[in-house]
């Protein structure tokens, strides 16, 4: 957040911002899946890619905000569609809402005690590095799920 001359009262409004694309994205789900099937994944992560791009691309607010929606885009949009792809039956449909939350709100967990870890051990920690990490397990992903089996 200093790297980015931000106060750190941003982060929780950068974490409500994030989840406002979570929002917008959810509620045109069926849409967006009617149209584009299993690319609606790819699309989702795409959209991860260009939100993360952009959030370490720029130190303007209005531009972080708005790569903070492009990344919350993704959130509904990959859950929600790895759930339709996985399942077939509405007993795994629930099995796989249920692993995803619960990793999701882990991933969540453990990034905020490792980076503050980090923090605590080198007295410094890299937001463009984490999203440069993101940036690379964005890309791997959508080569890996371009060979998923419909």
């Amino acid at each position: 957040i200093e790297q980015k001359h931000l106060d750190y009262s941003f982060g929780s409004i950068g974490t409500c911002i994030l989840l406002l694309g979570s929002v917008i994205s959810g509620t045109f789900f069926a849409k967006v899946y009617s149209i584009f099937q299993k690319r609606t994944l790819y699309i989702g992560l795409a959209s991860l890619l260009l939100g993360l791009l952009l959030q370490i691309s720029f130190d303007q607010i209005p531009l972080i905000a708005l790569g903070l929606i492009v990344s919350g885009l993704s959130l509904s949009l990959v859950m929600a569609a790895s759930t339709k792809l996985l399942s077939s039956k509405e007993e795994d449909a629930d099995m796989a809402i249920s692993i995803m939350m619960a990793m999701s709100d882990g991933g969540g967990f453990v990034t905020s005690f490792y980076s503050y870890t980090i923090l605590l051990a080198f007295g410094s920690f890299s937001l463009n590095l984490l999203y440069g990490l993101g940036c690379v397990l964005c890309v791997l992903l959508l080569i890996w799920t371009r060979y998923i089996k419909s």
